[in-house]
């Protein structure tokens, strides 16, 4: 099916544009000191996809169970932490995310702390 927005035109070449989901191209990255306290950090890594720009959201998880409210590119260690496995959940948006909020054009890729 084509949605032209009533242009006339098919969406998946609007304005000339074929979108394509965003792929990582090279993994996210955490860096930081160890120990309770601590702020960790998450790049985004690398991505490609078209429109190539995008919009990024992290989500930090404790032994893969989502941690409530940790949604920055920075998160700060706590005690339960101590004995757990930290991951930072980064997901890639181009900018047809405004118009169609699918997951179609969203990517993910979790890296772990060690």
């Amino acid at each position: 099916m084509a949605l032209g927005l009533g242009l006339g035109l098919p969406f998946n070449n609007f304005l000339g544009v074929n979108p394509n989901k965003p792929v990582n191209t090279v993994p996210p990255q955490i860096s930081g000191p160890t120990g309770l306290g601590s702020t960790l950090s998450c790049t985004t890594g690398t991505w490609t996809g078209n429109p190539d720009f995008f919009y990024y959201t992290y989500q930090w998880n404790r032994n893969g169970v989502p941690i409530s409210g940790a949604t920055n590119n920075t998160y700060v260690t706590v005690l339960a932490d101590s004995l757990a496995d930290i991951n930072c959940t980064v997901a890639a948006s181009n900018c047809f995310r405004l118009a169609f909020d699918s997951p179609y054009n969203s990517g993910y890729y979790s890296t772990y702390f060690h």
